[in-house]
């Protein structure tokens, strides 16, 4: 009789530990009200569009209201630095029918030379070279045009952290 009252209590005590760990984890413990996310390491870029970091380039990605695609390059501190001969394209929208656009340089930016399709969250590729015989960078972006609940951003460029 022990045996099985032990038993029993075991599956207890284990059903009661599991469904705390789960009601911890759900949301990450807690509401994005009770705080903010100043800890999250996203930066928004100086004209509200995505930030990039990698392989040694950082831009802002920035889908305008007509659906034109602007990169602007960034030094540092953030400050948008003019183009200087990369090669960027951006392949994306429908998979079965993707678009493919190519940017050329105007001011400060490298804007794309037709617009992006329309459509919820579509997946793209953003490759940028530093010269046009250098190694690519590559950005996949889920391109979400819906405001966040969280952060003044477009989800595409949120930066709230959840």
């Amino acid at each position: 009789m022990n045996t099985k009252i032990s038993k029993i209590l075991t599956v207890i005590l284990s059903l009661t530990f599991c469904g705390a760990v789960l009601e911890a984890g759900e949301g990450h413990g807690h509401t994005h009200d009770s705080h903010s996310h100043a800890d999250s390491k996203k930066k928004a870029g100086p004209n509200g569009g995505r930030v990039i970091n990698k392989g040694g380039v950082t831009c802002e990605f920035l889908l305008t209201d007509d659906r034109f695609i602007e990169i602007r390059f960034l030094d540092e501190d953030g400050a948008i630095v003019k183009p200087s001969g990369q090669v960027i394209t951006v392949v994306g929208g429908d998979r079965s029918a993707p678009t493919e656009l190519v940017f050329e340089d105007k001011g400060d930016a490298m804007v794309s030379s037709a617009s992006f399709p329309e459509g919820k969250a579509l997946p793209l590729v953003l490759e940028i070279r530093q010269t046009k015989d250098s190694d690519p960078v590559r950005e996949r972006i889920r391109l979400a045009t819906h405001s966040c609940g969280s952060c003044d951003y477009l989800e595409y460029a949120c930066v709230c952290g959840h």
